[in-house]
């Protein structure tokens, strides 16, 4: 399916579009194309890189890896594909460690500004003073313009010795790069390591290994689907995927990452975690007793109140022509598999007829559904 994502001389405040739900698949509209050119160090100090975007898409872009054991001054040289690699950018380093089998993950976050619009970048990633990976990517165009993202959920890990992984989960990178994205949204559902609870770190590995080949090229954004509950894992069993993700802020107290918005062009995308919301328990399980992690209205209705207010500015902001909101449970759905949630359409459906959402797009249910 192609959208396209232009309105030329058309503002949002004089055309409204309808309210559209889909399940899976990919979903594209035309866009640039990116220079690229890998390269790997003898000694493989980072792995599992993936980009996304920071809060002006247009200006940065954020570079994460984790490596193996700790590092000494972890960085990313940018440059451009005439000029060549200058300017060093230095990593945060983020770590956590699984509450099941004791592994710790490390993580490091270079977030490079200053970049300019629909422009191409090359980037090196330095640790230990060696070269582990040259790539690129570019930047987001800003104002009315077309471009190309695409979109899938439940993606999981190629290793089929996991529960939950596919084979065709080693096709996904290469399907979104024949594409060619600004960014690809990635609906929930990442790798499923909530399925394989002594294994956690190990299938986020091979998720982000499988990914790589696309999500070191272009940014992944992703959102929290039920299979991203680990509990144990901090409070909500987010842990692993807030350490490993550094996107966009939602300026809540406690729940930076869980929920976000960025724009590209005149394209505004709202990324929700509607767990928050969702009345069906299908989340992850503790290890000791089996018992599920109810996470229901665990932000205590900031979600909500920033859904509101996000859509309520976009709807008479002039620089925002579409909305498109993104989240893993569908609102509504026709399969007999897990179906659509209630506390969607109680919630948030109310809100994204009232500000004019122009698209929803949703994973959970694995199979192909389009409504009007």
């Amino acid at each position: 399916m192609t959208q396209s994502m232009e309105r030329t001389g058309v503002s949002r405040r004089s055309f409204l579009g309808g309210v559209g739900v889909t399940a899976g698949g990919l979903v594209v509209a035309s866009g640039p194309v990116l220079w690229q050119q890998a390269a790997k160090a003898a000694t493989v100090t980072a792995e599992q890189i993936h980009l996304t975007f920071g809060g002006d898409p247009a200006r940065e872009v954020v570079v994460s890896w984790v490596t193996p054991t700790s590092v000494s001054n972890p960085k990313v040289i940018v440059g451009t594909p005439a000029g060549g690699f200058g300017r060093a950018v230095e990593a945060e380093t983020r770590t956590y460690t699984d509450s099941n089998n004791g592994i710790a993950t490390i993580t490091q976050h270079a977030s490079i500004n200053g970049l300019h619009p629909d422009t191409d970048y090359v980037y090196q990633i330095v640790s230990d003073g060696e070269t582990q990976l040259s790539s690129a990517f570019r930047t987001a165009p800003e104002g009315r313009a077309a471009f190309r993202f695409t979109s899938v959920g439940d993606i999981a890990c190629g290793d089929t010795a996991y529960s939950k992984a596919s084979l065709n989960a080693a096709a996904t990178a290469a399907s979104v790069e024949k594409f060619d994205p600004v960014v690809h949204l990635v609906n929930g559902d990442l790798s499923y390591a909530n399925s394989n609870q002594t294994f956690q770190p190990q299938v986020w590995e091979e998720y982000f290994d499988n990914t790589q080949l696309s999500a070191a090229n272009r940014p992944w954004m992703p959102t929290l689907g039920n299979h991203e509950n680990e509990p144990g894992n901090g409070p909500q069993g987010y842990l692993s995927y807030q350490t490993r993700f550094t996107l966009p802020k939602n300026h809540s107290s406690d729940f930076e990452g869980n929920w976000y918005s960025f724009q590209v062009g005149s394209v505004l995308f709202v990324m929700l975690d509607n767990n928050d919301v969702c009345y069906q328990i299908d989340t992850g399980t503790y290890l000791s007793t089996g018992d599920s992690q109810i996470l229901t209205g665990y932000s205590g209705g900031q979600q909500l109140k920033w859904l509101e207010k996000t859509l309520r500015e976009a709807s008479t902001d002039t620089s925002v022509d579409w909305i498109v909101a993104v989240m893993h449970q569908p609102a509504m759905s026709t399969s007999g598999a897990d179906g659509a949630d209630l506390g969607i359409r109680q919630n948030w459906m109310p809100l994204f007829y009232r500000y004019g959402v122009d698209f929803v797009l949703a994973g959970h249910d694995h199979d192909y559904e389009r409504s009007y």
